[in-house]
């Protein structure tokens, strides 16, 4: 009898564990919120591969950052994950759904669990950091941002931006350490 009942259970296994992957395998339908460029990396600066009109719908495949890799026009790449609203495809919203999707907007809860979704992008993965290496060619690019005082100038006046004086933070304060040498009053005379 308990022989029967494990054998029965471990078949049970493969079942629940193809219950509980598959829908974090599967995709979610969604729809541009303006123009955006589809591109085949996730940089600003990455090759585009097409330029999506806004309300276009996609399916999201994934997440890197803040970026959503998705499947657009029969054409995959990378899209900025702001420019893109989850939804059922666009021609497809019943009012139920709007309504269910103002709900969602207004109290920040989604999914079947009503989990919290919050509108930040976190950014690195403690992976991405730990692997992350020095790139001085980048770096000796921030150079060429740099601009003269001169030119600074010229701008704030083409600009009409006014001088402020902002003044400095107070020196943080000194962590109370006690008297020199470790002693406390009561060690004192």
């Amino acid at each position: 009898m308990r022989l029967t009942c494990l054998s029965r259970l471990s078949s049970l296994v493969p079942v629940f564990l193809l219950l509980w992957v598959a829908p974090a395998a599967a995709t979610s339908p969604g729809a541009t919120l303006r123009e955006t460029p589809l591109q085949q990396k996730p940089f600003s600066d990455a090759a585009v591969v097409a330029t999506l009109p806004a309300k276009t719908d996609l399916e999201v495949l994934g997440r890197q950052g803040g970026w959503l890799k998705v499947l657009a026009k029969g054409k995959e790449g990378l899209v900025r994950m702001l420019h893109v609203r989850a939804s059922v495809a666009t021609g497809q919203a019943s009012v139920g759904t709007q309504v269910q999707g103002v709900a969602t907007l207004a109290t920040g809860r989604a999914g079947k669990g009503n989990i919290v979704a919050t509108s930040g992008i976190r950014g690195l993965s403690d992976e991405e950091l730990k692997a992350a290496k020095p790139n001085p060619t980048e770096f000796k690019k921030l150079d060429g941002f740099a601009v003269s005082d001169e030119e600074a100038k010229q701008y704030a006046a083409r600009v009409k931006a006014e001088a402020r004086e902002v003044p400095y933070l107070p020196p943080p304060a000194e962590p109370d350490r006690g008297p020199p040498g470790g002693a406390t009053r009561e060690d004192q005379p």
